[in-house]
């Protein structure tokens, strides 16, 4: 088997989601790979247990593995050393749709939602990056529905020890797995007065 310290990645974060007992949140599982830059893109998302189809809570979680990171990395494996920590883009997206009734600010949304992350790998934090609000309207049955979406962002550095020791890595994903399971919570908590009959 191939191994790559981007796919642990990927197996430490599917396997810390499902501890969380979260489950699929509408998004299929993805894989981009961008054949002029060379970047390649892990997405996938979660929700709480028991939500319907489509969710209307749920996270959108991407990995960004850079053309760099490769060069990098390939760089590292065949003994080259490694002159700066290889930089992998984590951000996720809390996202709230289907609401109606009382208009709820996205503000209100912000004031319930943490600032951060708890520290992930060497102690970086996902930030707070945005919060939106998205009106749509359907034409047929004259009715409003309210979106909202906040962005978390972080860079991971990962260093020799990260790239020696992957398993490192699961430990910092699984903290990520509970916090994204107790923000989804609060959001759920938030929103469940606003969602229509």
């Amino acid at each position: 088997m191939l191994h790559h310290v981007l796919f642990d990645l990927i197996g430490s974060l599917r396997a810390s989601l499902k501890d969380a007992m979260l489950e699929g949140g509408g998004l299929d599982e993805q894989l981009h790979v961008d054949i002029l830059l060379g970047d390649t893109t892990y997405e996938t998302s979660a929700s709480l247990p028991g939500e319907e189809a489509p969710p209307r809570v749920r996270a959108d979680i991407s990995l960004e593995w850079s053309t760099w990171a490769q060069s990098a990395y390939r760089s590292w494996t065949l003994g080259e050393g490694l002159d700066e920590p290889i930089d992998v883009v984590l951000e996720v997206a809390l996202r709230v749709s289907g609401l109606r009734g009382p208009a709820m600010s996205a503000a209100a949304f912000r004031s319930s939602l943490p600032s951060q992350s708890p520290p992930l790998v060497n102690h970086e934090v996902l930030e707070l990056r945005t919060v939106s609000a998205e009106t749509t309207i359907d034409p047929d049955e004259d009715l409003e529905e309210l979106s909202l979406e906040a962005v978390y962002d972080v860079t991971l550095s990962l260093d020799e020890n990260e790239l020696e020791h992957p398993d490192s890595l699961h430990e910092a994903l699984r903290r990520l797995s509970g916090w994204i399971a107790s923000a989804l919570v609060a959001a759920s908590d938030l929103t469940a007065r606003h969602r229509a009959p």
